[in-house]
């Protein structure tokens, strides 16, 4: 065990003297940048096939147009599509990861339980099922009602039809935005942006529309609702914000919330080997920050 302590003292020792004095921030990275691209600041910039990169004039001089045809209005339209089925993968994958974690919770095969049996049942009945059935079993039919929001090929995401108005949903059915699966709809957007398939500027901003959509219906709320589930609804709480958080004398961890699989088992074990930080020399034990 004495080992194991002088160990932990060298590594927390060598760590705090490799800390440069000044640390390098996203404001100094932005510095060396400058100046900006201004074709790139305005979308004027075109890389999404091999004939490019094209740039349009801002100025209403030739070029005019990409290689390919493309005017200014189609590039921006294409690039900002883009951009968005982007962010939306990135809410969407979190959502199915979460969606997995929960299922095998239910069956048992993880370290992970289901803190928040009233969330569930309250999601449960909006769905139409028995509320009465054990925890684990309704657990997984809403696993299965939640699958939907990726395979379901002929309907509409499952999550936008539980959660939005009736009346909003009816705009969007007419407007042609209203979202089948998320996986669809993204793979679709990737499509579409391609050089030689969809250049009405106008079609394509609805398509960013119907993103939106699955970003927010099957990928914020969703995740959402599958995080009350698996680690209980978050309450309100007296924080404190900015490098203060910060302390001299614990083992600082900084985690992000982007997927709290991870960070919430970096807090379990934060309070499990607390002493043995502080038997490392670690005053205030073990300080687990958001970032």
């Amino acid at each position: 065990m004495g080992k194991s302590v002088t160990s932990v003292d060298k590594a927390i020792q060598h760590a705090s003297e490799s800390i440069p004095v000044e640390a390098n921030t996203v404001f100094d990275r932005y510095i060396t940048q400058v100046p900006i691209c201004g074709f790139g600041e305005l979308g004027l910039c075109c890389h999404t096939c091999m004939q490019g990169p094209c740039k349009i004039d801002p100025f209403g001089e030739e070029p005019i147009k990409g290689s390919c045809g493309a005017s200014a209005d189609t590039i921006v339209a294409r690039n900002f599509v883009r951009a968005v089925a982007g962010g939306t993968s990135a809410h969407v994958d979190h959502a199915r990861h979460v969606l997995e974690v929960l299922e095998k919770a239910a069956k048992g095969s993880v370290p992970y339980t289901i803190k928040d049996e009233t969330k569930l049942k309250a999601i449960a009945e909006k769905l139409g099922f028995d509320t009465k059935l054990p925890v684990k079993e309704l657990a997984l039919k809403l696993v299965e009602a939640a699958e939907k929001n990726f395979t379901d090929l002929h309907g509409e995401l499952a999550w936008l039809k539980l959660y939005a108005l009736k009346k909003r949903q009816d705009i969007w059915k007419r407007l042609g935005v209203t979202p089948t699966n998320a996986l669809r709809e993204i793979v679709e957007a990737m499509h579409r942006t391609t050089m030689g398939v969809d250049a009405d500027p106008v079609n394509l901003i609805l398509g960013a529309i119907k993103l939106g959509l699955v970003d927010g219906y099957g990928g914020l709320q969703l995740a959402t609702d599958l995080h009350d589930i698996l680690f209980g609804t978050p309450q309100p709480v007296v924080s404190e914000a900015n490098l203060g958080v910060l302390k001299e004398d614990a083992v600082n961890v900084a985690v992000h919330g982007h997927v709290p699989l991870l960070s919430e088992k970096i807090v379990e074990w934060a309070r499990k080997l607390e002493d043995k930080a502080k038997e490392a020399g670690a005053k205030d034990g073990i300080n687990v920050v958001g970032i």
